[in-house]
């Protein structure tokens, strides 16, 4: 039940809610309280519930206390409107050197309770109320304590880089982002580039004095499953990963080949770490390398498409890839494995060409909105069967689509 802390001594005397009500706790009476109460039996000898509605520390064990004075003029009033007096003050713990101060003897009162909020008030560990108000941030707490939202929250002094464990495991503060370099400006245009990251990221996988590369992948080279190779280290390999297409913001010529080694993170062999390792050879050699932005460049919009039929060995899967040019300016790029099995190169290029229109339709629509329209937006692609059957040049039959028979 619920009850009130009141300095009155009358029991009669009417309780003023925003005043005198400045205590709640939760307790349960297991009797009925006389005319005279008697000393409650508290139950469970070694037993102390942490309150957090609770304002007050208190107890009804008489036998607890290291200390006790005399205490007039106050009483705890509980939620069926019955009362217990507080007859007493002093100091509960073992010994005096282990103890809480200003703890209450309530009679009546059959529970030992201490109070989140006495000990916040005492000047303890402020964090104590960051947890009691469910981790709230310490900018937020300071607002509350200046504003004096919260009833009961004392005037609490809170270092900026103070951080409570649980919020340190959870990654609740994260360091701020550290600029890379990316961006170099000149009068002939802006250059997006990579170079001081990547030099890291061979230093930090001991690739600085390796051999440089021609190129990221080889032409004929397709990775698969390899069940009979040797494992690697997987967290080694997926950090190779992640540092990868990080760098594929300003490096489009990986993409393709990071994509492809990322389909093996789960249970990386050394023939993937092997095409890893190639792919950071050829960045070695071209590290240079970046996007390069003229300025007053022409804005027609101009897209690529192309795919690698039945490049996954492991689903016979083919993969998408497309690149779309506002000008000479390369603004959007990507490279995805397809949904479903394509039965021809044909197909593979149609489903690929539909991907890259789709793309090339959304950059005319956010174009639009900037007052920039366009007419006719070509596709380039390399299949000539693939290109007849988007004109419609060459009649449909039953052979060229794929049907799925239940």
């Amino acid at each position: 039940m619920v009850a009130a802390w009141s300095d009155s001594e009358s029991e009669e005397e009417k309780f003023d809610e925003d005043a005198q009500a400045n205590l709640y706790l939760m307790v349960h009476s297991d009797s009925e309280t006389a005319d005279e109460p008697q000393e409650a039996k508290v139950r469970g000898n070694n037993l102390w519930y942490l309150d957090s509605g609770c304002s007050k520390h208190m107890t009804g064990d008489k036998s607890r206390f290291l200390s006790l004075m005399p205490f007039q003029g106050g009483n705890v009033t509980f939620g069926d409107d019955k009362k217990g007096e507080i007859i007493g003050i002093g100091k509960v713990g073992k010994s005096p050197s282990h103890c809480i101060d200003n703890v209450f003897l309530v009679k009546g009162l059959k529970h030992n309770l201490l109070s989140i909020s006495q000990f916040c008030d005492k000047d303890y560990d402020p964090l104590l109320w960051h947890r009691r108000l469910g981790h709230a941030s310490l900018s937020t707490l300071k607002k509350l304590s200046s504003l004096d939202l919260v009833v009961g929250l004392p005037s609490i002094k809170v270092e900026d880089n103070q951080l409570c464990e649980a919020c340190a495991r959870g990654k609740h503060v994260k360091s701020s982002f550290k600029s890379k370099n990316m961006v170099s400006q000149s009068d002939k245009g802006t250059m997006i580039h990579q170079q001081k990251y990547l030099k890291d990221l061979l230093k930090k996988y001991g690739m600085e004095a390796s051999k440089p590369h021609k190129t990221p992948m080889g032409i004929g080279d397709r990775l698969s499953e390899d069940k009979e190779g040797k494992s690697v280290d997987e967290k080694m390999y997926r950090g190779m990963i992640g540092s990868l297409l990080y760098l594929t913001a300003s490096r489009p010529d990986i993409v393709f080949s990071v994509g492809l080694c990322a389909r093996f993170q789960s249970n990386p062999k050394e023939s993937h770490l092997k095409s890893v390792k190639q792919i950071l050879r050829y960045l070695k050699g071209f590290d240079n390398l970046g996007l390069w932005y003229p300025r007053g460049a022409n804005f027609d919009l101009v897209a690529y498409s192309d795919a690698d039929f039945a490049g996954d060995l492991v689903h016979r899967k083919s993969t998408s890839g497309m690149a779309q040019f506002l000008g000479p300016c390369l603004v959007t790029w990507g490279s995805k494995k397809q949904n479903t099995i394509a039965l021809s190169t044909t197909e593979a290029e149609y489903i690929s060409a539909a991907l890259c229109c789709a793309q090339l339709l959304w950059i005319k629509q956010q174009l639009i909105e900037f007052g920039i329209n366009f007419g006719c937006m070509p596709i380039l692609c390399d299949n000539s069967s693939a290109i007849r059957f988007l004109d419609h040049e060459l009649q449909v039959h039953e052979a060229s689509l794929k049907v799925n028979k239940l």
